[in-house]
């Protein structure tokens, strides 16, 4: 019996993991993939997520928090994280003059792109390391403009997929050349516990229970948790609750906002109303507006 619920288990994760952290970007019609400017004012993704696409991010200015895997990075100007189809990542915090580039690159254009020895790791799905690095200055302000240029010519599409290829292998080049290694910090055993237990909508929702079932005393695992993650639990449990509270409304029932947003773990609509804005910078009717825009 102990096997077969031990089966069941990890099957019923794997496909939530499939179901709910995998996402889609929204890639233009015949490009290979998207290169845009970031700042402090870019909705913020509310969960850690992947997606088959390669992605580098490319920070200009401000500073901010990454979660990615079981490592937690403090990304500065001109760090770059190359980011693999299988690794969960998350933009937990930025300051407000936070700036970066984000670059997407879709699976045929890697395919084309990366034939020689040194760039084929970029076809792997979840390779060894962390592959977080600083650049010098220079690197950086000629990768800023070649997304710059990009920007410009998205609209056409052939010139824009040649661009593409080209500023894959220059970061690429740029990466392999720099020297100042981002090596993160471990998450914590106790950190990690929790996150996953406020990233589960049936777990516990009190502080005092959480920190008991990772082991810690809640002012230790508060303090630790907002050192490693950036964010305090509570910050992160509203931001799940956001989270659960978009899943709900986008599967097209015919129940009102505030029912949802009480079925995602909220107490009240002005409560939901609140956080909600905190987390994604906007109303929900703004943000939802935009998102049919």
């Amino acid at each position: 019996m102990a096997y077969f619920e031990i089966f069941f288990s990890n099957y019923a994760n794997m496909l939530s993991y499939y179901a709910v952290m995998k996402e889609r970007p929204k890639i233009p019609p015949h490009c290979d993939g998207y290169v845009s400017l970031r700042n402090s004012t870019s909705p913020l993704q509310v969960r850690k997520h992947r997606h088959d696409e390669l992605e580098i991010c490319m920070v200009l200015n401000g500073t901010g928090q990454y979660l990615l895997n079981d490592r937690s990075y403090e990304l500065q100007p001109y760090s770059m994280v190359v980011l693999f189809p299988s690794q969960e990542h998350l933009l937990l915090d930025r300051s407000d003059d936070y700036e970066m580039w984000l670059a997407v690159f879709g699976r045929d254009l890697l395919g084309r792109t990366c034939r020689m020895s040194g760039s084929t790791v970029l076809l792997e799905r979840d390779p060894a390391g962390a592959f977080c690095k600083r650049l010098t200055p220079l690197q950086f302000q000629r990768l800023g403009d070649l997304c710059r240029e990009l920007d410009a010519i998205h609209d056409e599409p052939d010139r824009f997929n040649a661009g593409l290829g080209y500023l894959l292998m220059e970061c690429w080049q740029a990466y392999c050349d720099a020297e100042n290694v981002l090596a993160g910090v471990a998450l914590h055993p106790a950190v990690r516990k929790a996150l996953r237990i406020l990233a589960d909508s049936t777990g516990p929702d009190m502080l005092e229970d959480i920190a008991g079932a990772a082991g810690l005393s809640v002012s230790r695992l508060s303090r630790v948790f907002k050192q490693q993650v950036g964010l305090s639990m509570v910050a992160f449990r509203n931001r799940q609750r956001v989270e659960r509270f978009l899943r709900i409304h986008r599967a097209g029932s015919q129940r009102t906002m505030i029912a949802d947003a009480l079925d995602a773990g909220f107490g009240s609509y002005a409560q939901f109303h609140r956080i909600f804005r905190q987390t994604t910078g906007k109303n929900p009717a703004a943000y939802f507006k935009r998102q049919k825009g």
